[in-house]
């Protein structure tokens, strides 16, 4: 008997794996297999078959012990209030006692006399904002941190929906800030905060009424609120009217040709 010229070597693993999975337990069994040659006819044996070896430590890691008890994580979930010391510091403020003072017919004229503000006016009831140049859909005006949302936006001679007399505070943010409200506010923000909507039952009934006029134009505006509450039930009410006639100059409007 003389071994097959071309004697080759070759191991072959074999891999078992239990009911947890592939990646649980794991054994090797190493075969080595040779070719040899008796009476000219090439025959193959197995030489040598490996006990079982154990498996790296990476695979032969027991599955953590799992809690079948039942007991459900306690989740705490905080909310934000949307406060403006959270997110964005307003450059300018104007609080009601400011605003008793500087309000006029429409919030672009409102903020005009601001730093950097300018008011886009098409008359008397029409005005939005301008902040440093910019205005328009540039500058978002927003009433309880909600877009307006009327056609001001895309044509200066109409008028903001938001009025002036019926604000509480009003807040004007810069700069970075403004990110915050969406790429529609690059300019600026300028949000009116009337309290339409009544964050805690008032304990007693209070009111306001503002009553306004101005000789030029015979302009006439009138506003008025009311805040109450009973119980769990908070409830508000307010209404403006304005109502002006057309300007007059000195001299005549038309020059002889």
């Amino acid at each position: 008997m003389k071994r097959f010229p071309s004697e080759k070597e070759i191991c072959y693993i074999v891999t078992f794996f239990d009911r947890d999975g592939p990646w649980r337990r794991a054994s090797h069994v190493a075969c080595l297999f040779v070719y040899w040659e008796k009476d000219n006819e090439p025959e193959t044996t197995v030489l040598l078959a490996a006990a079982p070896l154990l498996a790296t430590a990476a695979l032969a890691q027991e599955a953590p012990a799992t809690d079948d008890s039942g007991a459900i994580e306690e989740i705490v979930v905080l909310a934000h209030p949307l406060s403006r010391e959270g997110l964005a510091q307003a450059a300018d403020v104007m609080e009601a006692d400011e605003l008793d003072r500087k309000a006029v017919d429409n919030i672009g004229a409102t903020v005009g006399n601001e730093p950097g503000i300018h008011n886009s006016s098409y008359g008397v009831g029409a005005g939005r904002p301008v902040i440093h140049g910019m205005g328009g859909a540039r500058v978002r005006v927003m009433e309880d941190r909600i877009d307006t949302l009327d056609v001001s936006v895309s044509s200066g001679d109409h008028a903001v929906t938001v009025d002036p007399f019926v604000a509480e505070r009003v807040e004007v943010l810069k700069g970075s800030s403004t990110l915050l409200y969406g790429s529609g506010a690059i300019g600026g923000v300028v949000d009116v905060q009337t309290g339409r909507i009544p964050q805690e039952v008032p304990e007693h009934i209070s009111g306001a009424l503002a009553l306004r006029g101005s000789d030029n134009g015979s302009g006439r505006n009138g506003s008025f609120r009311l805040d109450g509450g009973a119980g769990n039930i908070a409830w508000h009410l307010d209404a403006f009217a304005r109502e002006s006639d057309d300007y007059d100059i000195p001299g005549f409007a038309e020059s002889a040709a």
